[in-house]
């Protein structure tokens, strides 16, 4: 896979989690970049066994990995557009974008949903300023996040099953990432977590 995706009027960068805007006033707050954690939380405890315990570092990096998820997939549904010389990204170009990536289990529409406009306000941020997202292509985003989520707690959750452990952490996210084949997603997400281990030791 490549480290870069190029996209008009932007520049997504995988290793970084950084989103270099061609413009310079294009300026991200962390708030703006991530979902909220609550929500992210709340989605992972519906996978787990009902005593389970989710860390807050396992919370924060699959909030890292799923803005992550949500920028990959419009980066690669925005060339759709571009070709077509479209500005408004459709549901239809998240499905054939999700397709393309290899996340075809992910097309179904599901039930668990993060609120829609945490996820447009993510996908905005990787198209480029002139850009418009229908709410179709919002829904279609939302469901399959929503299920990435699900995905790869679920795996987590395995390997602290078989650990006998009731705390899902940041190192279980990390291993299930790497076992469903994110490979790319993982050594970013180590450092990030490394970082938020750092913050919390000082």
């Amino acid at each position: 896979m490549v480290d870069n995706i190029n996209i008009v009027g932007s520049k997504y960068n995988r290793e970084s989690f950084n989103y270099n805007s061609i413009s310079e006033d294009r300026v991200f707050k962390e708030q703006d970049r991530l979902l909220p954690i609550a929500n992210v939380g709340r989605i992972m405890k519906q996978i787990l066994p009902p005593n389970a315990k989710i860390s807050k570092e396992a919370k924060e990096i699959m909030q890292e990995c799923v803005s992550e998820f949500i920028s990959f997939v419009t980066g690669e549904a925005s060339d759709k557009c571009h070709n077509e010389k479209r500005k408004t990204l459709n549901g239809d170009d998240i499905c054939l974008a999700l397709e393309r990536l290899g996340f075809d289990d992910y097309v179904e529409p599901l039930k668990r949903l993060l609120p829609i406009a945490n996820v447009g306000r993510i996908m905005k941020q990787i198209l480029p300023p002139n850009a418009k997202i229908s709410k179709e292509a919002k829904e279609t985003m939302q469901e399959c996040v929503s299920e990435f989520i699900n995905f790869v707690t679920g795996e987590a959750s395995f390997k602290c099953h078989n650990e006998k452990r009731k705390t899902l952490n940041g190192d279980d996210s990390c291993w299930a990432l790497e076992r469903l084949g994110f490979d790319d997603y993982v050594e970013p997400l180590k450092r990030c977590l490394h970082k938020q281990r750092g913050r919390v030791t000082m």
